[in-house]
């Protein structure tokens, strides 16, 4: 019995192991116990040729496929679902047999990269693929990848990745695993270089190796590392080959270069993109129609055109990511005919769209409004307002609104209207407490106009849209929404606008409004959404997924490059690496607002910053009363020599914190991220040398009274010495600060002609005499006492101009603003405690989180400013130097000279220093006691002192007699009562950094470095 009882059990195993169907055949492939890609070779070793080429093509719109985008028919035998397609990237496209109001609009592409929020991307992803199989779907036609370069493209609301290939690459992997965890297979599209709409189906993309790898490919390579299980071919050409046909991209780069671990996906083309049987180039699908991929194929097999092996790929390609989201194991018993919304999905897509919200702008603060403020009367402006026709661009991309909540009733909501409202133009419209609210369609703009002049706040909402197989004809709205916010803007200061936008928009009107909100394209919640933000229920929290600009086609495209030239249909990638914002920071131009950017209403400060090769961690701290959350972006700067554009975002996290919280945020940097891609051995390259590091989220602004470098910053002598200080308290700030000297000169192309030198001493006695041994051109009687003071070892130069200016570029590269004002005040929040910004002559107060004092001798007018403390005492002593232009005989080496000269029985101590441009800088006759103008404009050279040193230089060298005098100026040392520089805080959210003497230019880099 016990024998009979063990054979039993060996029977139910092996019956348990294969699987059988009525008809007794075994199905080995069932047996879940097996990795996806066994079950799938076990299948396909089952199939015939009839049955494996049935799965490479698929149909449209029939009736049997209940209208689904596409269909490729089930195999009864084998029991091989059919796979039933659906668009689209932000939600289920149900536009047939009146279904079309049975899914959820969800928040676009370009709407939930603005979040830069992997959580929110996966709940985004989950609440698609969960819709999808209700109803009845099984592979998500979706997300769209393709990087913004074109401003105007059509589609760019669909797509994940903005304008920078990293964040597609981050974003995209969430969304995936979000789908396919819902039993959903994600299809990455449109590979490659989709990237307009004009001529899609003809042009031709021209872009080279290098190009592609680092700006169009990462966000599909994402896709392979989340695991997706098929991608969608473009109908465009990439140099000259037709996408669904293109052997390089296809098969070398999408199925190996970009794929080491050689995953298993497949191919299939946009509709009605296959030009030929072009499987042997890595298509895998023909969609829709089998005029490629169904008979002409099977003749091809049969007659030996077309290896066996190929098809057996292709049909391996598909069948692995089935088994891999569970198709063959969980049955999906949804149908087209379903309604799938819920309160659930409602308000996930109101979470989703409210974290999407952008503040752009935000002047005195007058954001968010205070829903509980009675006397309030509010002007709603805007079409976009009464009937919120616009939430989504048009095209396969485009989903249904299940219900419509338009931002008029959102508003009144969010003040506490009952369901009883008067919506007419014109009308005031009020709930107790006396709020009101006033809408106009804005048609009539000396009616907004005069409104605006009687109203607390006015509320513009503005619109345009776009859609599949068109791009926009300008980044204009349209319908006079620009000269509404212009009418309103010139009766009130507080005009808030709410941009809905498929993508980047110009805002002529943005100097004179108080606050821009952007929401893109928000789906069915965005009235809400919008109204949860300006209301403060949600603080806003997104970042720009790409660039605003000032004009049309500030990039400055040519014909070439877009829309292409008509006679051969090719647009040509002629800018490179250089789109979006690598473009404006390569060419030193500010942009409206820049891609990364986005306001909250909290503060965070970043504190404990260390930096590896591998990692860089800082503490994160909000500052502030209110919950919010910060995106922490890190940009690497490669060595100049990579040919990389200036910075590129390398990584990202989004941090939600309490009032006062603080966290520790690490970002990891991968030898990827320090890498460029090698076109000549076709793989990444680690790059050496020095990388700049900036986390965007801090925003700088310099403001100057005269201008850059007008005192001493422009008009000292811009010596260097390392070890001058040893010994002394500034060490190791002047040995830190020589080192990043020469560092910055390499990485930025020495500009400022950095140099090291030689420098020496020398006793001058008299008038005439004989050549110094030490420096040849130096005759004026040196009494042989030469002290060799420095090398080239720990001596060095820069002209102070140059590096000053160059300075301000770089950091205005890396979205410094600069403003030339007069600052008269700090303002103060919670009495005296914190300093929270500046206040301009002009009455303008300008907030800021933290605020640096680099005053130099003007520091201590800065003693009248600060109330709470006792700030330094810091003066001025007036300095004086010459610039000469030797003539051409003169040889003149790259000497420093420390000269020590009697005069008239007065010991003096000049100094020369001849530069890389061949003049001769000559400093020297201080005067302590005179007194510090207002401002470096007024500083004036003594009368007669260009002669007086013009005098010592021709009797110390009589080389330089003969040189004209160009330069006569001067400008005042910043000397500390203490003998030392301050550098640090003076009270919470107040900091110095002055009193360096002479010696500002050689600290200038490490108390700039201290300092961030």
């Amino acid at each position: 019995m016990a024998e009979r009882r063990a054979w039993l059990a060996c029977v139910v195993g092996i019956l348990v192991g294969l699987v059988v169907v009525s008809s007794g055949e075994p199905q080995p492939w069932m047996n879940v116990e097996e990795d996806p890609t066994t079950r799938a070779e076990k299948l396909m070793q089952e199939m015939t040729l009839a049955e494996k080429i049935a799965m490479l093509h698929g149909y449209s719109g029939t009736s049997q496929n209940y209208n689904y985008t596409g269909f490729v028919v089930p195999n009864d035998r084998l029991k091989i679902p059919a796979l039933q397609l659906n668009d689209g990237p932000q939600g289920f496209r149900a536009t047939n047999n009146g279904y079309d109001r049975t899914t959820t609009a969800w928040p676009s592409g370009l709407t939930m990269a603005a979040s830069w929020d992997v959580a929110m991307l996966s709940k985004w992803g989950e609440g698609m693929g969960a819709e999808f199989a209700a109803k009845g779907a099984n592979v998500q036609l979706g997300p769209g990848l393709c990087v913004a370069r074109v401003p105007v493209n059509g589609r760019n609301f669909e797509y994940l990745s903005g304008e920078d290939p990293f964040l597609g690459y981050t974003l995209v992997q969430p969304v995936i695993q979000g789908i396919q965890s819902q039993g959903v297979i994600a299809n990455a599209k449109h590979y490659v270089n989709n990237n307009q709409e004009t001529k899609r189906t003809t042009v031709s993309e021209n872009v080279d190796e290098r190009t592609r790898f680092e700006i169009y490919y990462p966000p599909f390579e994402g896709a392979i590392n989340a695991d997706v299980g098929s991608f969608m071919c473009s109908y465009n050409k990439i140099n000259s080959a037709w996408s669904c046909e293109n052997n390089e991209t296809l098969n070398t780069d999408l199925k190996h270069r970009l794929n080491p671990d050689n995953k298993r996906f497949w191919v299939m083309s946009d509709w009605g993109a296959t030009h030929s049987t072009s499987i042997d180039k890595g298509l895998d699908q023909e969609m829709p129609g089998d005029s490629h991929m169904g008979d002409t194929l099977a003749d091809m097999v049969s007659n030996g055109t077309v290896p066996m092996a190929l098809i057996n790929a292709s049909v391996l390609n598909i069948l692995t990511p089935m088994f891999s989201v569970g198709l063959f194991d969980k049955p999906n018993t949804g149908a087209f005919s379903n309604n799938v919304t819920s309160d659930a999905h409602n308000q996930l897509a109101r979470e989703l769209a409210g974290n999407c919200h952008v503040l752009l702008q935000n002047e005195n603060k007058v954001l968010p409004l205070n829903a509980g403020t009675a006397n309030t009367t509010y002007l709603i402006v805007g079409a976009q307002a009464w009937n919120q026709t616009i939430v989504a661009g048009g095209g396969s991309g485009h989903v249904d609104i299940p219900y419509m909540v338009t931002p008029l009733d959102a508003f009144k909501t969010a003040l506490g209207f009952g369901p009883t409202r008067n919506n007419q133009a014109g009308q005031k419209d009020c709930v107790v407490e006396n709020q009101c609210v006033i809408y106009l369609d804005g048609s009539d703009t000396d009616m907004v106009a005069s409104t605006a002049a009687e109203v607390d706040y006015v509320l513009a909402f503005v619109a345009t849209t776009s859609h599949e197989g068109a791009d926009r004809a300008n980044l204009s709205l349209a319908g006079g929404q620009d000269e509404f916010i212009i009418a309103a803007a010139s009766h009130s200061d507080k005009v808030v606008v709410i941009v809905t936008t498929p993508g980047a928009i110009l805002m002529p009107w943005s100097a004179d409004v108080a606050s821009i909100v952007v929401n893109f394209m928000p789906g069915q919640e965005g009235a809400n959404a919008a109204a949860d933000v300006l209301f403060g229920t949600v603080n806003p929290s997104g970042k720009l997924p790409l660039t605003m600009p000032n004009v049309e086609n500030e990039v400055g495209f040519t014909e070439r490059q877009y829309p292409g030239l008509d006679d051969a249909a090719e647009a040509y990638y002629d800018e490179r690496l250089l789109i979006g914002y690598r473009w404006y920071d390569a060419h030193g131009i500010e942009p409206r607002f820049p891609f990364g950017h986005g306001l909250s209403y909290a503060a965070f400060k970043y504190d404990n910053l260390t930096v590896s090769k591998d990692e860089v961690a800082f503490k994160l701290t909000n500052i502030a009363e209110d919950y919010g959350g910060e995106v922490v972006q890190l940009y690497l700067g490669f060595p100049s020599s990579a040919g990389e554009p200036p910075k590129q975002l390398k990584g990202f996290t989004k941090v939600f914190l309490h009032a006062f919280a603080e966290a520790e945020v690490k970002l990891p940097l991968r030898s990827r991220d320090r890498s460029v891609w090698d076109a000549s051995t076709h793989s990444w390259s680690e790059v050496s040398g020095e990388f700049q590091l900036a986390c965007r989220g801090a925003k700088v602004t310099l403001i100057e009274r005269t201008g850059v470098a007008c005192a001493a910053s422009g008009k000292a002598g811009g010596f260097l010495a390392r070890d001058w200080c040893n010994g002394g308290p500034l060490e190791s700030l002047a040995r830190r600060s020589f080192d990043l000297h020469e560092q910055l000169a390499a990485a930025h192309g020495n500009p400022w002609e950095y140099r090291r030198l030689r420098t020496v001493g020398i006793n001058v006695l008299k008038s005439a005499g004989r050549p110094s041994p030490a420096v040849p051109w130096l005759d004026g009687g040196a009494d042989g006492k030469t002290e060799n003071m420095g090398s080239t070892e720990n001596t060095a130069q820069v002209t102070p101009g140059l590096f000053t200016r160059k300075m301000v570029e770089l950091a205005q590269e890396h979205g410094a603003r600069v403003r030339v004002e007069t600052v008269i005040g700090l303002s103060y929040r919670e009495g005296l405690a914190e300093v929270c910004g500046v206040q301009l002559a002009t009455g303008e107060a300008v907030p800021a989180d933290a605020v640096l004092l680099c005053m130099g001798p003007w520091s201590g007018q800065c003693r009248e400013w600060v109330r709470a403390i006792t700030a330094p005492r810091i003066g001025g002593e007036k300095a004086h130097s010459i610039v000469v232009q030797p003539g051409p005989r003169a040889d003149i080496d790259g000497t420093a000279v420390f000269i020590n000269y009697t005069r008239r029985g007065k010991m003096q101590n000049p100094e020369i220093y001849p530069r890389p441009d061949g003049s001769v800088y000559m400093c020297g006759g201080t005067h302590a006691h005179t007194p510090l103008p207002a401002n470096s404009a007024d500083v004036v050279p003594t009368e007669g002192i260009g002669a007086e040193l013009k005098e010592i230089m021709d009797a110390c060298s009589s080389a330089l007699q003969d040189a004209e005098v160009t330069v006569v100026q001067a400008c005042y040392l910043p000397m500390p009562d203490s003998g030392v520089p301050f550098i640090g805080p003076l009270q919470k959210g107040l900091f110095m950094a002055a009193g360096h003497t002479c010696w500002g230019i050689l600290n200038g880099p490490a108390t700039g470095e201290a300092m961030a």
